[in-house]
């Protein structure tokens, strides 16, 4: 059975959606979830969610992050 934390991050703002947002701040807004949240933290996104920019963007945040794939490439 898949456990799931309590609180998912939604990516749709990583993707632009509303407003633009700089990249730092969708990095930090990256890292406090991931410092907030039991691990593994969850992201909820899709490839509809600024055309892929928040998919992308989110690789992007967790690779700059040093956030390691051990683990989450299930």
């Amino acid at each position: 059975m898949i456990q799931l934390p309590p609180v998912i991050a939604g990516t749709s703002s990583l993707g632009n959606l509303y407003k633009e947002i700089p990249f730092e701040q969708k990095k930090e807004i990256v890292r406090a979830h991931i410092e907030a949240s039991a691990t593994p933290a969850v992201f909820d996104s899709a490839g509809k969610y600024g055309a892929g920019l928040a998919l992308e963007t989110l690789g992007q945040c967790l690779k700059e992050l040093g956030v390691s794939r051990q683990g989450y490439d299930k």
